[in-house]
């Protein structure tokens, strides 16, 4: 499809006028492809003229064989996602866009050819295509949460030990993820998600027409199930797996925890007549207003006396009975069907998490790959984690962040290699990373403070190095009472006091007990 004349004056005009080089990220999902335009420096409040966004409907899942996984290099939505990419590219090249990105996602990871259908795409577009695997995908999205909310002014009431949760349905997969809401000196949340294939929109999308009413294979030329009979089998799937065999559901349905549930994918977003990100996002769904909406499509199309091969009929083109009562372009139609299949699975996670309502996410996973990307972690600290060789582990509170920096500046000139936490990425399991890099270190150092007995992060890393034999280095930022348990493992250790030691005084105190092997050469 051509690249409309309005969509290059819009995404032109934003370029141009953006006071600094902008960037741009495709996102290349199993149902549409997504383009972001936005400044390479993050903003620190976005509204509508922040970014520019346009996309095109390609249905790549739709095309690849459920048999063998194979993607025809000829299959129509592969030629129309080449050229919605490649007319863009060579357009913001034109524009001066400074770097562009290509992100492909559950599509690319099941095909049995990917290997040739990256290397079409690659030499059609001149542009590498990064495949975001499963795990990362959907915590790019939900580790972005508390950025997105920050920009954007408002967390809804989200307090530290709160759960925020994600309800992601894409083309390939439902994506659930949650995370507890930390506190300001605390680590970058712990994440966890489920993954449920069989409620992603092309998997519903071949039940709806693939399958009759009571279950079996048909052909979608010979189905004459009722509408209302496939949204009702499908919503019984959603049911058995989201409200009997989800077991990790327990960890979500504690009484005692506020939850705040987010939500992304075409058929919830779908339910609002404005989707520009800004307008979208924050928008209240309740159980009554997904259920009215799943009702008047049902209503819609319910009407047609065999709705489901008729409905495939109008998609594919062919003559018969009823078809030209259809009157909306294909298009259309296919955000129809979204709903059709896609709003039952989200009434169900309502149920299954003891939920009345939602809100959306107007800024999904090409956001978070934006900010893992481009946003500067830390900016106050001028080095940069570093484990090139042995490494010091710096346990530490957010809330000393100036006091640490300043002593990591320090080490840093007398040429100790340190880790700290900004060496987590956007996306990863916090917990696991930090036990990684904490077991892996030649010492720890303990910046102890009345902020850090109150981090239970921070604690259970001197915890954890102490059970495992590390060398373990206090450096006191200010006096603090310690846990009881951690007061009597640690009691033997002499402190260094930062309020008592200039800085040659630091220097060689602290170079007298660090490891020679963490001094670079």
């Amino acid at each position: 499809m051509a690249f409309p004349d309005e969509d290059r004056a819009r995404i032109g005009t934003f370029v141009q006028q953006t006071p600094m080089p902008c960037v741009a990220i495709f996102d290349v999902g199993t149902r549409s492809v997504r383009l972001l335009v936005a400044p390479i420096t993050v903003p620190s409040w976005w509204d509508h003229q922040t970014f520019k966004s346009d996309s095109e409907q390609t249905h790549l899942g739709l095309d690849i064989d459920p048999s063998d996984n194979l993607l025809a290099l000829d299959a129509p939505s592969l030629r129309a996602t080449i050229e919605f990419i490649r007319d863009r590219v060579e357009f913001l090249r034109a524009e001066g866009v400074r770097e562009i990105s290509v992100i492909g996602t559950a599509w690319l990871r099941w095909l049995a050819n990917q290997t040739e259908v990256i290397a079409l795409i690659e030499s059609e577009t001149g542009q590498r295509i990064e495949i975001i695997e499963q795990e990362r995908e959907a915590e790019l999205t939900i580790a972005a949460l508390p950025e997105v909310l920050r920009c954007t002014g408002n967390n809804y009431g989200l307090n530290p030990g709160d759960l925020a949760l994600l309800f992601d349905q894409g083309g390939g997969s439902l994506e659930v993820s949650w995370m507890e809401w930390g506190q300001a000196d605390e680590r970058r949340p712990v994440i966890r998600s489920e993954r449920f294939p069989r409620l992603g929109t092309v998997e519903l999308t071949r039940q709806f027409f693939h399958r009759s009413s009571n279950g079996w294979p048909v052909n979608p030329v010979g189905n004459s199930s009722k509408v209302h009979a496939q949204v009702m089998r499908m919503q019984k799937q959603a049911h058995e797996q989201l409200a009997i065999d989800w077991r990790e559901r327990a960890a979500i349905l504690r009484p005692t925890r506020k939850r705040v549930a987010f939500a992304v994918g075409t058929a919830i977003t779908n339910t609002f007549d404005q989707r520009t990100p800004h307008v979208i996002h924050g928008q209240l769904a309740s159980r009554a207003h997904i259920q009215s909406h799943l009702d008047a499509v049902q209503q819609e199309y319910g009407a047609l006396k065999n709705p489901v091969l008729t409905v495939h009929k109008r998609l594919h083109g062919l003559k018969g009975r009823g078809v030209a009562s259809i009157t909306k372009e294909p298009k259309a139609i296919q955000i129809d069907l979204a709903k059709l299949y896609g709003l039952p699975v989200y009434l169900e996670l309502l149920t299954a998490l003891g939920l009345d309502e939602l809100r959306i996410l107007g800024y999904p996973l090409r956001f978070g790959y934006y900010l893992w990307k481009y946003l500067a972690d830390d900016a106050q600290s001028p080095i940069r984690p570093d484990t090139s060789g042995p490494y010091v582990f710096v346990s530490y509170a957010h809330t000393d962040s100036e006091a640490v920096f300043s002593q990591l500046s320090v080490l840093h000139s007398m040429g100790v290699r340190v880790w700290w936490d900004e060496g987590i990425g956007w996306g990863a399991r916090a917990d696991d990373e930090i036990a990684v890099a904490l077991e892996k270190s030649a010492a720890v150092l303990w910046c102890s403070s009345p902020g850090w007995t109150k981090s239970r992060y921070a604690v259970e890393e001197v915890t954890h190095a102490w059970r495992i034999r590390k060398r373990i280095l206090q450096l006191e930022l200010a006096p603090a009472k310690l846990p009881p348990g951690l007061r009597m493992l640690l009691r033997s250790r002499q402190a260094l006091s930062v309020q008592d030691l200039r800085e040659d005084k630091f220097r060689r105190a602290i170079a007298s007990k660090i490891p020679r092997r963490c001094f670079r050469q």
